[in-house]
């Protein structure tokens, strides 16, 4: 009722749904009945009622719905918005299901829904308990002197790496076209786990190889490879990264030290 009576007041021009309820690949699951109630809540409940809600008081409204790259499956292959929707896990089912709604909305409802499918995006408000953030957080402790070690399940994972800045720019100019669709929102290349362990630890005048080990046994879900093609948002849009991948994890580093010198 909270969200008609949103959409039905305020009439809004555009919404973002980037809400999502979703966990590390190191974060171990407590209880996996919380996990499929939060993520259908949050990931699939929450973003339908966005949809009825315009298409009965807003038609008007455009919507953008963030997906993740974890609707498709690890492929050795690079991934675009033709690639089989085959997720292996319930945030990626969860996700899935909610571009599923955002098709139906579009084609059979006439309701301007775009869809954009994001890989990896990083910034310095990514949650502590992910990878990249724990990187960053580690880096730093063993820079002021800590000896604490970092376990990491693959070192050699390769991952579709962008800034989050970037993919926000990208979400922008998708929303200002004139006919909406699907997008992977990706940079095209991929980095290993490692790479980003390396920068982060030189950019600090440190080999990260004296802090981090590697353990396989805590890995929750095992993506050895994800890489996304965004050759059609660049070619529809004229989005292109901003911010390569050393730049965006020495940002981290340096928002990082700064709360730290606090």
């Amino acid at each position: 009722l909270k969200i008609k009576d949103l959409i039905k007041k305020n009439k809004p021009n555009e919404v973002y749904f980037l809400a999502a309820f979703h966990n590390s690949s190191q974060t171990k699951i407590k209880n996996s009945l919380i996990e499929i109630k939060k993520s259908n809540d949050i990931n699939f409940i929450s973003p339908n009622f966005f949809l009825f809600a315009i298409s009965k008081f807003n038609p008007g409204c455009k919507f953008f719905f963030a997906s993740s790259c974890l609707v498709f499956k690890s492929s050795r292959k690079i991934q675009d918005e033709k690639t089989l929707i085959e997720p292996s896990e319930i945030y990626g089912v969860s996700k899935a299901a909610t571009m599923h709604a955002c098709n139906y909305y579009r084609e059979y409802k006439n309701i301007f829904v775009n869809v954009g499918i994001l890989y990896n995006h990083e910034s310095i408000y990514r949650k502590n308990d992910f990878l990249s953030k724990k990187i960053v957080i580690n880096a730093v402790k063993n820079y002021h002197g800590s000896k604490k070690k970092l376990y990491i399940g693959n070192l050699n994972s390769r991952v579709d790496w962008g800034s989050a800045y970037d993919y926000v720019d990208a979400m922008m100019l998708i929303q200002k076209l004139n006919k909406s669709s699907n997008f992977v929102i990706a940079t095209g290349e991929t980095h290993k786990v490692k790479d980003f362990l390396k920068i982060a630890y030189k950019y600090l005048n440190l080999d990260y190889k004296q802090f981090v080990v590697e353990d396989k046994k805590i890995l929750s879900r095992n993506i050895p490879y994800r890489c996304g093609n965004p050759n059609k948002l660049k070619r529809i849009t004229g989005w292109k990264p901003k911010i390569n991948f050393e730049n965006m994890i020495k940002e981290m580093v340096d928002h990082h030290l700064k709360i730290n010198a606090k």
